[in-house]
């Protein structure tokens, strides 16, 4: 007898063990407490007649789906009205997150979150195969590690064949993972760019910890409504979702606006210094895409002034002359006069001083 009882309380355990718990919890959040305790035994039977059906394999997986189906339809928003306990419990939580609000990490889960949307929406509508226009020749490039039309994009050409790997020998399958590059890369502009009108709201609405609370998520949804917006706008959506590089070479300067951003904001000099240093990097990469980074350069000296320097006309101006200067002395002079004077470096060793050409390559990386 003992036997039998302890293998009953056993089945008994085991079988409680199999009853999900989420079901009842949200249960318990709308039900008048004095329904509770009927509902939830006719709930527990309807699971226990579902599981011990003999029919299938999948008894358990469906009895649980249907447990929480049953839960959602009893569901009735006159419920909470009437059941003040429901409403006190509501409104308990909402204080609770107001007390625990921490602006960083609410704001880096509302970024991804934006980047998320970007990815999905721009994975849903991404070129499965070449586009007619400079998209096919930017893939067959890729693809072979070959030179496009000038000025050549190689470091565009160096990641969309990394990207053209996961098509994993299938060549079908080469432009839809190189055009998968540009969905991701307009995704993380996305996210940088809300970033930045967060920063940027942040200087409008200064964040203390006496501030409203409104005033913080106008900060947010200022971001989500700019970011968003950009996001689905017609020439950039149009770039989102083919090989091209205009969208990573929006990635670059997003992520090079952010950084003089988040520069700005550093107190320590020490620290603020490498986020210069790493703008200087980015924008030497982004030549490897595209030149419109450089555009950025006005705006950089500008935000660098103002922070160095108390504003004047005059410092403003020369500010402003010395970022367009920067965007001429580049474009004209380092990118096509660098190649040009090792052009130029090698004729005169190989064909004036005889020397070998490997000999030119040992001497110019040695001595340069």
């Amino acid at each position: 007898m003992k036997e039998v009882l302890n293998n009953a309380e056993t089945m008994k355990q085991e079988f409680t063990e199999l009853i999900p718990k989420f079901p009842f919890r949200v249960l318990e959040w709308f039900c008048p407490p004095h329904l509770y305790e009927e509902i939830e035994g006719d709930l527990i039977q309807r699971f226990n007649r579902e599981v011990n059906k003999p029919s299938t394999k999948q008894n358990l997986r469906k009895a649980k789906y249907r447990l929480l189906w049953s839960v959602i339809c009893f569901f009735r928003p006159g419920i909470i009205l009437k059941n003040v306990n429901v409403l006190n419990r509501s409104w308990n939580y909402i204080n609770l997150f107001k007390r625990d609000f921490n602006f960083k990490k609410t704001n880096d889960l509302i970024g991804w979150s934006v980047f998320f949307i970007s990815l999905f929406v721009y994975s849903l509508t991404l070129e499965e195969t070449a586009s007619f226009w400079d998209c096919s020749e930017f893939i067959a490039t890729s693809y072979k590690l070959q030179v496009p039309h000038p000025p050549g994009a190689p470091l565009f050409l160096l990641l969309a064949r990394f990207f053209s790997f996961f098509s994993f020998g299938d060549t079908t399958k080469v432009a839809y993972t190189i055009n998968m590059m540009s969905a991701l890369s307009s995704a993380l502009t996305i996210l940088l760019l809300y970033w930045s009108i967060v920063l940027i709201a942040q200087k409008l609405i200064v964040i203390t910890k006496g501030a409203i609370e409104d005033k913080k998520w106008l900060v947010f949804v200022a971001g989500i409504v700019g970011s968003l917006s950009y996001a689905f706008s017609d020439s950039f959506w149009f770039s989102a979702v083919e090989a091209e590089v205009y969208a990573m070479s929006s990635l670059f300067t997003a992520f090079v606006v952010w950084a003089i951003l988040k520069w700005e904001t550093m107190k320590d000099e020490a620290k603020a210094n490498r986020w210069i240093i790493l703008i200087a990097y980015v924008l030497g990469l982004s030549i490897g895409v595209h030149l419109l980074n450089l555009l950025t350069l006005p705006a950089l000296a500008l935000i660098f002034y103002f922070k160095k320097f108390k504003a004047t006309k005059w410092g403003v101006a020369l500010a402003l002359i010395t970022g367009s200067v920067s965007i001429l002395l580049i474009n004209d002079f380092i990118i096509p006069g660098l190649p040009t004077l090792a052009g130029h470096f090698e004729l005169f060793f190989v064909n004036t001083l005889g020397y070998f050409l490997d000999q030119v390559y040992w001497f110019s990386f040695y001595y340069w």
